[in-house]
């Protein structure tokens, strides 16, 4: 969503080579770190719950700015939260009635 309001072609105008390259290393390394992370907790946790902590991710970060950062939650932030407990719980209960 953030890309349509402030385009990655519209750089501003001190976003130098050093920036360019600090960026794409947090968003590479960042990366590659969840993503061995994810596959690696594979080997130990059974899939399925890996996918529902997986779901767990966006709530996560909404907590953490908002208990480091001070940002507050917004509306349709709340409802989201609601609908992913939701969902994991309707997850977890329809799969234990099979």
């Amino acid at each position: 969503m953030s890309n349509f309001l402030h385009p990655v072609t519209n750089l501003p105008a001190n976003f130098d080579q050093v920036d360019l390259l600090l960026v794409s290393l947090i968003v590479i390394v960042g990366t590659l770190l969840a993503y061995s992370l994810y596959i690696n907790s594979l080997k130990y946790i059974e899939p399925h719950i890996v996918g529902m902590l997986g779901m767990l991710e966006p709530v996560t970060a909404i907590l953490i700015s908002t208990l480091f950062l001070g940002i507050s939650f917004l509306s349709f932030q709340k409802i989201g939260i609601v609908v992913v407990f939701l969902s994991l719980f309707l997850i977890n209960f329809l799969t234990k009635k099979k």
